[in-house]
C-alpha cells in the first residue's frame, strides 16, 4: 500500500512518466479534480486569512 502511494506522489510530483495504480484506475477528470482540490484546501490553509494572526502595521 505505501508503495502504491509512494508511486502515486511521485507520478504526481514529475518524477515518473507513468501513474501510480492509484491514478491509473481512476478516470482521469476525477483524478485531475482531486489534486486541484487538494492545491486549493493547501493555498486556503496557508493564506492567512484563514487563520485567527492579527497583523500589526507600525
Amino acid at each position: 500500500m505505501l508503495t502504491n502511494l509512494r508511486e502515486t506522489i511521485e507520478y504526481l510530483a514529475g518524477q515518473r512518466d507513468e501513474p501510480g495504480p492509484w491514478l491509473a484506475r481512476t478516470p482521469r477528470w476525477i483524478s485531475g479534480s482531486i489534486v486541484w482540490l487538494l492545491a486549493m484546501a493547501l493555498i486556503y490553509c496557508f493564506c492567512g486569512q484563514s487563520t485567527q494572526f492579527t497583523y500589526i502595521n507600525f
